[in-house]
């Protein structure tokens, strides 16, 4: 079976991954490419305001505690799910349902983005260590899973 990959639109202000979210079920997530917003680059992980302007709008921001244009996952449209994938992001579904995504920006600001990160979603979830490593599954502890 492949892993379910979905290229996320800088432009849209909801973007439908197609992927369905089993309650419980773990997630590595990984995400590449760039994409613009006006007049700077980014990727997945976003960026700081970039100019006076943002700054002024950052508390507008659709995910306040994420960069400008970071990857924001939440499940069925829901706000309340929502999490920062960025780059890289281990996950455990609250719920079943839908994952959707967008590029973290203000609600009237979606018209100047563009670009596109394509985004893959694998259920095998994956414990790494502060360093990065993968970790022997024997040598995993509760307190590892909880995180």
């Amino acid at each position: 079976m492949a892993i379910p990959r979905a290229l996320i639109a800088a432009n849209a202000e909801w973007n439908d991954t197609g992927i369905d979210l089993v309650r419980g079920a773990r997630y590595c997530m990984t995400a590449s490419g760039t994409w613009h917003d006006r007049q700077f680059r980014a990727g997945a992980d976003g960026v700081p305001p970039q100019n006076w302007m943002q700054r002024i709008f950052s508390p507008l921001l659709r995910f306040p505690n994420g960069h400008y244009m970071t990857l924001i996952g939440c499940i069925d449209q829901d706000m309340g799910s929502a999490f920062a994938i960025g780059a890289n992001a281990n996950y455990k579904a609250t719920r079943d349902g839908r994952l959707w995504c967008f590029a973290n920006d203000v609600r009237f600001a979606y018209g100047n983005n563009s670009g596109a990160i394509e985004l893959i979603v694998d259920r095998n979830y994956r414990i790494t260590g502060p360093d990065g490593r993968l970790l022997n599954p024997m040598s995993v502890t509760p307190s590892m899973l909880s995180k």
